[in-house]
Order: C-alpha cells, then sequence, then structure tokens
C-alpha cells in the first residue's frame, strides 16, 4: 500500500509541475487521458516526429503543451530550470537559441487559429513537424 501511495505521490507531482504547479490545471490534466508517464514522454515523441503524442488534444491545448515545452528549452539554454518538465525528460544536448525562438514565433501564429482552424489533422502535423525541426536542430 505504501508503495501504490508512493506511485500516486510521484504522479501528482509531475502533474503539477506540468500545471506550472497550479494545482487546478494538475487536477485537469490528471482527469484527463494525460499521465505523468505520458507528459514525460512528449518530447521525445515531438523529437520523433510522433503526431499520436498530439492527436487526441484539441488543438489550442496541443499549441499550450508545445509553448510549455519550448519554454523549458529555452529556460536551459540561458542557464534557468525547467518549470514544466522534469530536467531529465529533456533533451540532453544544447539546442540552438535561434531555432528555438524561431519555433517560438511559429507557436505564437498557431495560438492566432488554433480555436477554428481549417483542417485540425493538417494544422497537428504542421505543429508536430515545427517540433520536431527545433528538437532535432543543430544550428
Amino acid at each position: 500500500m505504501a508503495e501504490r501511495a508512493g506511485h500516486r505521490g510521484r504522479e501528482g507531482a509531475a502533474l503539477l509541475r506540468a500545471g506550472g504547479g497550479r494545482p487546478a490545471e494538475a487536477l485537469a490534466l490528471a482527469q484527463g487521458k494525460d499521465s505523468a508517464r505520458r507528459w514525460a514522454l512528449l518530447p521525445r515523441a515531438l523529437a520523433q516526429g510522433e503526431a499520436s503524442a498530439l492527436a487526441d488534444l484539441p488543438l489550442p491545448e496541443a499549441v499550450a503543451r508545445l509553448q510549455k515545452l519550448c519554454h523549458d528549452l529555452l529556460a536551459l539554454q540561458v542557464g534557468a530550470a525547467p518549470r514544466f518538465f522534469d530536467r531529465a525528460d529533456l533533451p540532453e544536448r544544447p539546442l540552438p537559441v535561434g531555432a528555438l525562438t524561431k519555433w517560438w514565433q511559429q507557436l505564437a501564429q498557431s495560438t492566432r487559429t488554433a480555436e477554428h482552424p481549417l483542417n485540425p489533422g493538417l494544422a497537428t502535423e504542421f505543429l508536430v513537424s515545427s517540433a520536431r525541426q527545433a528538437l532535432n536542430s543543430r544550428r
């Protein structure tokens, strides 16, 4: 029983981190289909171009998650601690700040049309492609 409680505690802590320290957002993540494991695997899945990582999310939520990932990657590049992801879940090698800021600008543009995309599936594919490009950028 103590082991199960410990697992729930780690899961809750990870979801609280994913929610940026906001309990209401962590609760919403826990009540949805999300798990701490799915959250932790998101950067790796996006680096591999796996659209399934975002496929079942509404487009505004997908953009918000990508912005959290981009935020943490930018923070790492300037020596700050990540806010939403555990450091171990993020890429080990440094990523170019230029590529990350370009990605951030693409995400900011995507927020303008996320509520009413012409083709949600195509928009998701674009978001995953942009994430993959940024996460695999060498310069």
